[in-house]
């Protein structure tokens, strides 16, 4: 069985790690190197062609009726797409995923109907929708994607 991601805003790998979540600089306990310590040495090792690392963030076109939360994911696309950029050289790539409403049992009957509604696969996205995007940028096979808004979402499109 496939595991499924957190529900968190943002995914980081460096090198052979892969670390959830950016609010805990040393996961995994006492004695691990946090991410932060190893995105400071791929950044001193100077330029190169290999990719390096990965960030990953996810994003959402949920602003209307929630100004700060729509804000907050307007800033971080503009940063990710920016550090993309910035940090292409250092063999760091980076990229947001815009996954459309997922059902993780937040949503009463009414909003469910309603993004089925506007989604033309006929379904609203699952985490695992989302999380096998989010491998797929994660591995080899997605080292030439950088500093693309990603739109994993099954057609959904909110109503003007």
């Amino acid at each position: 069985m496939r595991d499924t991601l957190p529900d968190i805003g943002s995914f980081v790998a460096l090198g052979d790690s892969f670390t959830e979540g950016l609010g805990d600089p040393y996961p995994g306990g006492a004695g691990h190197r946090g991410w932060a310590d190893r995105f400071a040495e791929r950044l001193a090792a100077g330029p190169t062609t290999q990719v390096t690392g990965r960030i990953v963030a996810l994003t959402s076109d949920h602003t209307a009726h929630n100004l700060p939360y729509g804000a907050s994911k307007g800033a971080l696309d503009r940063i990710v797409v920016a550090a993309a950029v910035e940090l292409a050289g250092s063999g760091i790539r980076a990229n947001v995923i815009n996954p459309g409403p997922i059902d993780t049992g937040w949503m009463d009957a009414p909003i469910r109907a309603a993004g089925v509604a506007q989604t033309p696969a006929g379904r609203l996205g699952t985490p695992n929708d989302t999380a096998d995007l989010v491998r797929f940028l994660m591995s080899d096979a997605g080292g030439w994607i950088n500093g693309q808004v990603l739109y994993s979402n099954g057609g959904f499109k909110t109503p003007s």
